[in-house]
């Protein structure tokens, strides 16, 4: 994929700019001019929330309703362009065509992004490393998205459903349905999520080799509560089925599910230690 040209309008601190890129580009120029606004602003494109954390609203220039974004690429050989509209919400159009949501441009377009933002997966808490292995599987997969989606679904109305029960103890039989359900989608997850971090580790342990010297060892590991590796998607179903039921009680007292994808780390290590607790 190759983007052409942007044309940008009262997004963040930009009020007007359109610009032609040739194959390679370097972005440079003074503090607070923009920079990172134009990158944030190409980065839209792929489908994502803003990669620094803000909400849509916040990426519209003060004082402005409204943020308009447009790119000119191509893309298996076809030259396409896209738009963005920014009020309050965003909605996309690609080659003059409305789309359902922003998220579908990601089937398009795709992106590999490293900020000083990203510094934070290791020493941070498990979200990050989480949304880092999303992001990248939801360009990598067409229906990781969606599945995504679902058992975010199925998650919040299992919690809502633990919370009710404190009042209706006859509402506990409904629990089963939506364990079956939670775990039919969040399989799908923790399976894609497995493969993806043992895709990753030769890339990490030759760059990490590089700046080590060899002196080092890099391992990555996906902490999903349960030995997940070489396992098929229907068994990680039926292992994720039995934890729901083991933690059960668990849960009622505290009216959330303790167990699961949202719940699942990367870990990652150094020479066998834990590179969030002893790395530097």
């Amino acid at each position: 994929m190759k983007i052409n040209s942007i044309e940008i309008e009262n997004f963040r601190n930009i009020e007007k700019l359109k610009l032609n890129f040739e194959d390679v580009n370097i972005i440079w120029g003074e503090n607070a001019q923009g920079k990172t606004n134009l990158i944030e602003a190409i980065y839209l494109f792929t489908g994502s929330k803003s990669f620094r954390g803000v909400r849509d609203k916040e990426l519209v220039k003060f004082g402005e309703k409204k943020a308009e974004l447009k790119i000119d690429f191509e893309n298996k050989s076809r030259k396409q362009n896209a738009e963005l509209s920014i009020m309050g919400r965003r909605t996309a159009k690609l080659n003059g065509i409305e789309k359902k949501s922003a998220t579908a441009l990601g089937d398009e377009l795709k992106e590999v992004i490293f900020s000083p933002v990203h510094l934070s997966m290791v020493k941070d808490g498990p979200i990050e490393r989480r949304k880092f292995i999303d992001n990248s599987l939801c360009q990598l997969k067409s229906n990781y998205r969606s599945v995504l989606k679902e058992y975010n679904r199925c998650l919040a109305q299992r919690n809502m459903l633990l919370k009710d029960i404190k009042n209706n103890f006859n509402l506990e039989d409904m629990l089963y349905i939506w364990d079956k359900n939670l775990a039919k989608s969040g399989a799908k997850i923790i399976y894609q999520r497995e493969k993806y971090v043992e895709a990753l580790l030769p890339f990490a342990t030759e760059i990490f080799d590089g700046l080590s010297k060899g002196r080092e060892k890099i391992d990555l590991r996906l902490n999903c509560g349960f030995e997940c590796k070489n396992l098929t998607v229907t068994e990680i179903e039926n292992e994720f089925a039995k934890q729901l039921i083991s933690n059960r009680n668990n849960d009622l007292i505290n009216k959330i599910t303790t167990v699961g994808p949202h719940r699942d780390d990367m870990e990652i290590l150094i020479n066998g230690k834990s590179a969030r607790l002893y790395g530097s």
